[in-house]
Parts: structure tokens; sequence; C-alpha cells
């Protein structure tokens, strides 16, 4: 993910938590976000609190 799309997820929904339990209905309204890069994601967060 780019710096640019970190920081338009990060404006858009404020908090890392928001964006773990936005649906994929609302990531997809961030600029840049499509269905393989809210898929990736959620592999990394949902893989990082299974660990």
């Amino acid at each position: 993910m780019s710096a640019n799309l970190a920081r338009r997820l990060s404006d858009y929904f404020g908090s890392l938590a928001t964006i773990v339990a936005a649906s994929d209905a609302e990531l997809r309204k961030v600029q840049g976000m499509g269905p393989k890069r809210i898929e990736m994601i959620r592999e990394v967060l949902h893989g990082a609190a299974g660990d």
C-alpha cells in the first residue's frame, strides 16, 4: 500500500479501529480502494490479529 493511500484511509476513517470495522462498501468510498486492495488489507489486519 502506498503512503498516499494510507493517508487517504487515515483521513477518511480517522483511526485504525474504524478502518478495521469498515465494510467493503465503506472502504470503496476511498479513492484507490478496490476489491484487491480491500482483500489485502483484510488479510493483513485479520492475519495480524490472529497471530
